[in-house]
């Protein structure tokens, strides 16, 4: 039998010890992430309380808007319960002017392809018609918003109670108010709100 060299190591017939567990690397990022997501979903839904709860003061519950007038970007007057048309609404106020009304924008259409197309309710919105209506389609187009707009008057945002934007109401399919939420809103927020409205 011959003696191996100097600084020669003979192979081994003991198997090497596994390294870590890709698998259990795996379950511990999924924990991870799914520790962050309930996390998130717990601060949306602490927020959604906080603007719940902000909007009590603002539109009386059980108003019914059916009647208040507003108009299209083409100028046609029509009733807010035409619009509403017997089904569960969010109406999302907004102003051209309002900075956080353009973050809110895309929470909102966001919201509307998650929630806006569900049976019996759907998502539009109320621009604040203190600017010329060319103005209005640009803030549409620069911000690509995907949900319906209409023009309201400040004597409609007056009797909606809507003291500062975004203001979004949800209304029942009696065309009631049901609840009203105050400032950024979530799809959390808005999926809540349409429960909410069922009522």
């Amino acid at each position: 039998m011959s003696t191996p060299e100097p600084g020669f190591l003979p192979p081994s017939d003991t198997p090497s010890e596994p390294g870590p567990s890709s698998t259990g690397e795996s379950n511990v990022r999924r924990g991870t992430w799914r520790r962050f997501l309930l996390e998130m979903l717990l601060i949306a839904a602490v927020v959604a309380g906080v603007s719940i709860w902000r909007g009590q003061t603002m539109v009386p519950r059980g108003l019914d808007v059916s009647e208040l007038s507003v108009m299209t970007l083409e100028g046609q007057v029509q009733p807010l319960g035409d619009v509403l048309n017997g089904r569960r609404t969010m109406v999302y106020t907004w102003a051209t002017w309002c900075t956080v009304c353009h973050y809110s924008h895309d929470s909102v259409g966001l919201s509307r392809r998650l929630f806006g197309g569900g049976e019996g309710q759907q998502i539009v919105s109320l621009v604040a018609a203190d600017v010329p209506v060319s103005r209005i389609r640009a803030a549409i187009a620069d911000d690509g918003l995907s949900f319906p707009v209409y023009l309201a008057s400040d004597e409609t945002l007056e009797t909606l109670g809507v003291g500062a934007f975004p203001t979004t109401i949800f209304v029942g399919s009696t065309g009631e108010v049901r609840t009203t939420m105050v400032g950024w809103l979530s799809p959390v927020g808005a999926w809540l709100g349409l429960q909410m409205a069922r009522f």
